[in-house]
């Protein structure tokens, strides 16, 4: 809720800032990183995650607080997550 436009970290500037926070953005970014290894095994193409979560995972990264911590500095520890982010912008790009 707190990602969606409205939201007190929609402006992309506020993000987490508690251990409780980050727990909660962790827990929503390891949802998308299941997503994709569902996308990987054929089990969901990508087009229907675009339409029913592809905006949720923008609002993530669009996050700058988020994306410096998760997706810059622990890239490592995020790869699903951000395969599925790429995979995501070039689903846009084709269409």
């Amino acid at each position: 809720m707190k990602l969606r436009p409205g939201g007190i970290w929609s402006d992309g500037e506020s993000g987490p800032t508690s251990p409780a926070d980050w727990v909660a953005v962790e827990k929503y970014m390891g949802l998308f990183e299941r997503v994709k290894v569902l996308i990987d095994n054929g089990l969901v193409d990508i087009d229907t995650i675009d339409k029913l979560y592809g905006y949720r995972v923008i609002n993530i990264v669009a996050n700058k607080v988020i994306y410096h911590k998760k997706i810059k500095d622990e890239a490592e520890a995020w790869q699903k997550f951000i395969e599925l982010w790429h995979a995501l912008k070039k689903n846009h790009s084709e269409r």
